[in-house]
C-alpha cells in the first residue's frame, strides 16, 4: 500500500490502490509519502507511479513550479521515503502538473504527464537524470478539448 497525502494529521483519509477509503486512521510511516516541506503553499499531490522494486516514487504535485509544484522524486532509503528533488514544469512558474505515467523500463526512468493550462494544455515528458532534467512537449490539445490524463495502454 503506498499513500500520497499532504499532511499527516490526527484525523486523516486515506485512499488505498485499490480504491477503498478508510477514514480516522493513522497509516504506518513507512508506508507513507507526504509532500509537506517541499515547496510553498498547500502541498497538491494529484498521481504518482512506483517502480516494481519499490524504491523509487514520482508523485505530480499541482502547484505552480514557482510554489514547489512539478514531479516530485521520493527514494526508499530503507526506513522512509526520502524527498529527493522537483523536476519543475519550467516553460512557465504558473504552469502545473497533474497526472503521470512513468516507463520505468530502461536506466533512467521517463515520465509522462499532463499539464494544465488555460487553453491548449500539454501531453510532456521527462527523462529523470537528476534534478535539472528538462521536460519536452509531445503534443498540445486542441481548442476545447483538453488533455485529462496519461497512462500506458495494455499491449
Amino acid at each position: 500500500m503506498l499513500i500520497a497525502l499532504g499532511s499527516l494529521s490526527p484525523d486523516v483519509t486515506v485512499t488505498f490502490l485499490n480504491g477503498w477509503r478508510a477514514t480516522h486512521m493513522r497509516p504506518k510511516p513507512a508506508l507513507v509519502l507526504s509532500t509537506d516541506g517541499t515547496g510553498t503553499g498547500t502541498p497538491s499531490p494529484k498521481g504518482f507511479a512506483l517502480n516494481t522494486a519499490l524504491t523509487i516514487a514520482y508523485v505530480a504535485d499541482n502547484r505552480t513550479a514557482a510554489n514547489g509544484g512539478g514531479i516530485q522524486r521520493f527514494n526508499w532509503n530503507g526506513s522512509v521515503w526520502a524527498y529527493a528533488y522537483t523536476l519543475g514544469y519550467t516553460s512557465s512558474s504558473s504552469q502545473q502538473v497533474w497526472d503521470i505515467t512513468v516507463d520505468f523500463s530502461g536506466p533512467s526512468p521517463i515520465i509522462y504527464a499532463v499539464t494544465e493550462e488555460s487553453t491548449g494544455n500539454h501531453l510532456v515528458s521527462v527523462t529523470d537524470t537528476g534534478s535539472g532534467s528538462g521536460y519536452t512537449i509531445i503534443e498540445t490539445a486542441p481548442s476545447g478539448t483538453p488533455f485529462r490524463d496519461v497512462a500506458f495502454a495494455p499491449q
